[in-house]
């Protein structure tokens, strides 16, 4: 069962110097109980996808359903009922917590304003929610700048799950902390996935990251879905020539073996401009003249597996 459905959506930016195409026709879903990993180069529009997903962002065409509602064009009072099911952890954990609020005081918050329980049983849920995250029932009395990162990034985490989500976006999460820091992030998110039915749509540039903790994983290049499949298969056996790029690219503990190939060359093309037909052409080691004239579609590649090239 789909948990979130995401058809034909489609975000563009306006600037002073064009349209930013930032998502330019995705069709996408979260199944329950899943983690759906969306990876690709900064740029190519991983956290405009995800804030679509989760209604921080309207889209300007497309439809997002969640649990078969749909969220797209909703009013604030129709949005209110919806978003405890959807909650957020963003990438830096000393810009996403309010400096002048207790950790108490953040993580009542979201029970206050959905009035939820009473007074004293918001306080116990929040340090019964301390403690779950491995941090002590007195930490609710101190400020965010008395914390380590990994510490705030576990009370971000407190905060998402207070209203007991459905699903969780995690854009980066685990990006701006120590590698050892990282491993003991993705393990909490993988227990209290298990524990409280959670789904993730977790959002990296960091392949091994997402290898790590995702069932599925999206590719995404300049605005649009160009791979998907589960993470042995796109790991194993990826299709299209920029997934093929990317897992080249993650580095590799192998003194003296010689670096797979291919690695990107140039940076991502203009999204104000993206270039015709297929957007990955100007990069791609197997891009012919036809390439140019039409863009490729996701189509299926066997169980679970869909890519969009002419060449896969």
């Amino acid at each position: 069962m789909n948990l979130v459905e995401a058809t034909g959506l489609v975000k563009h930016f306006h600037t002073g110097h064009g349209a930013v195409q930032a998502i330019d026709g995705v069709d996408i879903a979260v199944r329950e109980g899943e983690t759906l990993g969306i990876v690709g180069e900064s740029g190519c529009g991983k956290s405009t996808l995800g804030r679509l997903l989760t209604g921080l962002l309207p889209p300007d065409r497309g439809s997002v359903r969640l649990l078969g509602e749909e969220c797209a064009g909703q009013s604030r009072r129709a949005l209110r009922r919806i978003r405890p099911l959807v909650q957020v952890v963003f990438q830096n954990p000393y810009s996403s917590l309010n400096p002048r609020r207790t950790v108490g005081r953040t993580l009542l918050e979201p029970l206050a304003v959905h009035r939820i329980g009473t007074p004293r049983d918001r306080a116990a849920r929040v340090a019964a929610m301390l403690e779950r995250v491995g941090l002590s029932p007195a930490a609710a009395a101190r400020y965010p700048h008395e914390f380590s990162g990994g510490q705030r990034q576990r009370i971000a985490i407190a905060r998402a799950m207070m209203l007991e989500p459905r699903l969780i976006l995690c854009d980066e999460a685990v990006s701006a902390l120590d590698v050892s820091v990282q491993a003991q992030i993705l393990n909490l998110l993988a227990e209290m996935k298990r524990e409280f039915g959670l789904s993730y749509v977790f959002i990296s540039h960091d392949l091994s990251v997402v290898r790590h903790i995702a069932d599925r994983i999206a590719v995404m290049y300049l605005g649009r879905i160009v791979e998907v499949a589960d993470r042995q298969r796109i790991w194993s056996e990826p299709r299209h020539p920029y997934t093929r790029a990317l897992i080249a690219s993650v580095p590799r503990p192998r003194p003296g073996r010689p670096k797979p190939a291919p690695v990107l060359h140039d940076d991502l093309p203009s999204p104000i401009d993206p270039p015709s037909g297929c957007r990955f052409r100007t990069r791609c080691p197997v891009a012919t003249p036809s390439c140019a004239g039409q863009a490729p579609v996701l189509e299926k590649m066997g169980a679970d597996h869909a890519c969009a090239c002419f060449h896969a």
